[in-house]
């Protein structure tokens, strides 16, 4: 069980990789829970990983089993964290031969439009809730089943819920909790919290992600029905790590349920705020609060209700 701190989007990495990639980091996560289900779903024992994320289950009998984590209880290297954080799968594998192969098209679990299911109780069959990260795995006799690893980043937005497991507020929650400190995600500022973008959008062809939510105009359209939280740390918003990006907006975030459309951006001692109403007013690539260190970048901000009479759309920092 390992955390790809310095994930930066794309395919999903192994182990190797990921602690390549984060010299700083003790990327093995202990204590994550692992359960293990026979090939009818009912669980079979339950494990917690050891100080290097390691984990097993000896003495099974000939069969298919499911392997399971539960994302909840995935926990963060980085200064700061607090186990409340959630977590995104980016890489699984498969060893439903008895060999594992690397699975690294299934950023954001096996659902990401929904959030993973606690803990099982005992009694409940792995159909009955949502499982993000299972993998299936062949006992053969005499043939142990190895490397049946599961990979996480605590920087991805995968769907376009308003909150919870995947979405940009969680981003946000994450963001603020965890420290920079030699943080140097892929293609990234160094330094800086940069979320990978793996929304879901009808003009996409991404073969990191899978899928299958509605969307608006091939615009993935996050509806927001409350404020966001504040951002107190250094950190990047771009658009532009969608896959697929080129030029037109993939992005949107929808505030028409809340009354007043304001998102603010404390990094003290200052804040930054935008405010838009009906048309089209800032087309610009990226937005910079350089006392901060934050940035929201290949965005286009658009107004959602009429003007009142010779009002000028403006774009402001203050």
């Amino acid at each position: 069980m390992f955390e790809d701190v310095n994930y930066g989007g794309g395919v999903g990495r192994n182990l190797v990789a990921a602690t390549a990639a984060a010299p700083s980091f003790t990327v093995g996560r202990p204590n994550a829970v692992v359960e293990l289900y026979d090939n009818s779903g009912n669980l079979d024992r339950t494990t917690t990983t050891g100080a290097g994320g390691e984990y097993g289950f000896a003495g099974l009998v000939d069969g298919d089993y499911d392997v399971r984590v539960v994302n909840s209880s995935v926990t963060s290297s980085r200064t700061g964290a607090t186990g409340t954080e959630w977590s995104v799968q980016t890489y699984r594998v498969d060893a439903s031969t008895g060999t594992a192969v690397a699975v690294t098209d299934r950023v954001g679990g096996a659902t990401p439009g929904s959030q993973d299911g606690p803990q099982n109780p005992g009694a409940a069959n792995l159909s009955s809730f949502t499982a993000q990260s299972v993998a299936r795995a062949k006992v053969i006799t005499g043939i142990s089943v190895t490397d049946v690893d599961f990979g996480y980043s605590f920087d991805c937005i995968v769907n376009k819920n308003n909150s919870g497991q995947g979405s940009l507020r969680q981003w946000l929650l994450n963001a603020n909790a965890l420290a920079n400190t030699n943080l140097a995600q892929a293609g990234r500022w160094t330094g800086t919290d940069t979320p990978s973008g793996c929304w879901p959008t009808a003009r996409l062809a991404r073969p990191q992600c899978r899928h299958s939510h509605a969307v608006r105009r091939g615009v993935a359209s996050i509806t927001l029905t409350s404020a966001l939280p504040a951002m107190s740390t250094p950190a990047v918003l771009d658009a532009q790590t969608q896959p697929g990006w080129s030029s037109a907006p993939l992005v949107e975030l929808n505030g028409a349920a809340r009354a007043r459309r304001r998102t603010d951006c404390p990094s003290p001692p200052a804040s930054r705020r935008a405010r838009a109403d009906r048309r089209p007013v800032h087309r610009e690539r990226s937005l910079h609060h350089h006392r901060g260190g934050d940035t929201i970048a290949g965005c286009r901000i658009e107004p959602t209700r009429p003007a009142p009479p010779r009002r000028r759309m403006a774009i402001t920092a203050s």
